[in-house]
């Protein structure tokens, strides 16, 4: 039976989706949000979408009490009528007894080890304390979902040693969406941003979170001022550290919305992917896919899962290690060369778009994820 059946075989699945975070803003994790709830509601449609902007913008506490309500009476309301209650990992956690009572299936999306991150957040001890306190919680209900759906394998590996696994577990990546991407040309771009024509810039267009490699950045940067390569790396999304990028050679963007992002990647040669090998989980990173999205070639962490596979399975471009710089610079420096291979990965992505969107994540998470492990998928 075809996997979007209902269990009867009347219809098509349908899914409750539900999350505190909000849709309508403009960080990573709202962006995400809106643009999973679309391809959901494209995918599968007759599904319900419960988002916590919907329900109250502040505080974060009243926010998780009437998600949770909103979601029980929604859950109460329509059990006949869906077949999933889909979540991200956190709040809600009630409305996942209801819905089990009610025979549907609950799946949980896991993102991050929050016990182990906590310490790199840049909160106050009683912030620090809730999180952990959620978190421990979270756990709890974490395992008694029928699936969990992880953004990266080293994340899997770290629930199983907690005893929290299960058959029908999966591991499924971020995804992009293709009306975010931007429309400019390269050298327009370019004078949007007044850059120089002749000058090559890479650009790195995520938060300049520690787990990042911001100093990475700033080290190949140097390497590449030293040699006289005419090359120079921006940063954007984030207000990079005076004491990590002391001399100020990395060019800083630190607060633009994700149009002007988009404008910038745009105007780059090629972006950035590095990452700060600091976590249990280096995460499923949305700025790749907004670098394929716009057409530009990737170069990312060697051997980095989330990262190096997925430059390397739709050919995005090239993988060097940003922890030795000099070698990294020289790897960047051929391909740059390499108009050839820096075109053919652009072509690349042109042809293997609709494997990385939204709509083929999610159609994962709810047709292949039901009987083919992640592994197993080819692209066609």
């Amino acid at each position: 039976m075809d996997a979007r059946c209902h269990k009867t075989g009347a219809r098509q699945l349908r899914i409750i989706f539900c999350t505190p975070i909000g849709a309508d803003g403009d960080s990573g994790k709202e962006r995400a949000t809106r643009q999973k709830s679309e391809a959901i509601l494209r995918q599968y449609p007759g599904s319900k979408i419960l988002t916590g902007d919907r329900v109250c913008k502040r505080p974060k506490i009243l926010r998780a009490f009437l998600i949770e309500l909103w979601a029980i009476i929604t859950i109460i309301a329509n059990s006949k009528n869906f077949d999933i209650y889909h979540l991200r990992n956190g709040h809600p956690i009630f409305s996942i007894f209801i819905a089990k009572a009610v025979g549907l299936r609950v799946y949980r999306e896991i993102h991050a080890d929050g016990l182990e991150e906590v310490k790199f957040l840049e909160k106050s001890v009683l912030e620090k304390i809730g999180i952990i306190l959620n978190y421990r919680v979270s756990l709890l209900w974490d395992r008694l979902a029928e699936k969990r759906i992880f953004n990266n394998p080293r994340l899997q590996d770290a629930f199983r040693k907690r005893g929290i696994e299960g058959s029908e577990d999966i591991v499924v990546y971020n995804g992009g969406d293709e009306g975010s991407a931007s429309k400019l040309d390269r050298k327009t771009a370019r004078e949007r941003w007044g850059l120089e024509e002749k000058k090559r810039y890479l650009v790195f267009a995520g938060s300049a979170s520690i787990w990042h490699g911001i100093p990475l950045m700033v080290e190949l940067q140097r390497e590449f001022s030293n040699n006289e390569d005419n090359i120079q790396i921006i940063v954007a999304g984030g207000q990079v550290d005076r004491c990590i990028d002391v001399d100020r050679v990395l060019v800083n963007f630190p607060f633009i919305n994700a149009r002007d992002c988009a404008q910038l990647i745009r105007a780059a040669d090629v972006c950035l992917l590095p990452v700060a090998d600091i976590r249990v989980s280096p995460g499923s990173p949305l700025k790749l896919y907004d670098y394929m999205v716009n057409d530009r070639a990737v170069i990312a962490q060697a051997n980095c899962p989330g990262y190096s596979d997925e430059v390397q399975r739709f050919g995005a471009g090239i993988c060097v290690d940003f922890n030795c710089p000099c070698i990294a610079r020289q790897d960047i420096v051929n391909f740059l060369n390499d108009a050839r291979a820096v075109d053919q990965a652009i072509s690349s992505l042109i042809r293997y778009r609709p494997q990385y969107l939204w709509d083929m994540r999610v159609t994962e998470w709810f047709d292949i994820g039901l009987g083919v492990r992640r592994d197993e998928y080819e692209l066609y």
